[in-house]
């Protein structure tokens, strides 16, 4: 009997105490919470997307010919004729504006934090502008008649630029994944349009375009960029520039015919500012 109420009272002990010995022992941190991690973006790809932007070019021309200075009778005969006789031109340079758009499309491969690549566009464009010039038939003197003074003769056109296009390297840093500075350049060609009086004329020209960009990665798989071209298509040249007046001749019932017959050439350069947005496959 003695045995069995020391051993209750043993239990009874052990079972008070354990709450405190549970207290002392050295307890396990829970775990942190799982954070997933975000991958590092990969520029490596085809892309193809679209681009608005706007562009800001001159147009230089040259202009040189010869004067004439022709005497009619009332019935249309010739009476005097001076043949060509020098002339003087002019050069000008216009502006021509407007806003440009279209569709890119391209290959990158990147390397540590470098990225190669090559892209192709395609841009319709309202670029153009006037222009105008004043040349001059030299003053001559007419047998019989009082000496002529120079004339003055206006001429006029209208440049633009219908289309172009490039096709151009890339290569560029990664200051982080996601954003991407790059340089460009390479092949570009156009649609030139000119004219000088009554002559008109379009041109397919080609020439080189160089630039810089910054690109960002929006989501997986869409990027946004900036980007700055200067493009130069160099020139053409234009015949048949023609000009004239009929004014009354030193005889009564007379026409004098004031004319000028001259070349020209036509350089182009450009500037462009756009922003592309490109989806990567």
């Amino acid at each position: 009997m003695k045995r069995h109420l020391a051993a209750s009272m043993i239990l009874v002990g052990l079972a008070a105490a354990q709450p405190a010995l549970s207290a002392d022992l050295p307890r396990r941190a829970a775990p942190a919470p799982y954070v997933p991690m975000m991958a590092a973006y990969n520029w490596t790809g085809f892309y193809i997307g679209g681009n608005l932007g706007y562009g800001w070019g001159d147009v230089s021309h040259d202009v040189t010919g010869i004067g004439r200075t022709q005497v009619f009778s009332p019935a249309g005969a010739l009476l005097f004729d001076s043949g060509p006789v020098g002339g003087s031109g002019f050069s000008n340079k216009a502006n021509i504006d407007g806003f440009v758009g279209g569709g890119q499309l391209g290959w990158n491969w990147q390397t540590s934090n470098w990225v190669w690549g090559i892209e192709t566009d395609l841009q319709a464009t309202g670029q153009k502008g006037d222009h105008s010039g004043t040349v001059l038939v030299p003053g001559l003197a007419i047998p019989g008649a009082a000496p002529l003074p120079a004339q003055a003769l206006f001429l006029a056109g209208q440049p633009q630029l219908n289309w172009f296009g490039t096709l151009r390297g890339r290569v560029g840093i990664l200051p982080t994944d996601r954003w991407l500075l790059y340089v460009t350049g390479g092949l570009a060609y156009g649609d030139l349009e000119s004219s000088i009086g009554p002559v008109s004329i379009s041109k397919t020209k080609a020439g080189w375009v160089v630039g810089a960009g910054v690109e960002a990665a929006l989501w997986d798989r869409w990027t946004w960029k900036v980007e700055y071209l200067y493009m130069d298509l160099g020139g053409f040249d234009t015949s048949g520039i023609a000009a004239g007046v009929t004014l009354p001749g030193p005889g009564a019932g007379q026409t004098t015919r004031r004319s000028f017959a001259g070349n020209g050439s036509t350089e182009f350069t450009n500037n462009i500012l756009r922003v592309g947005l490109n989806y990567r496959f």
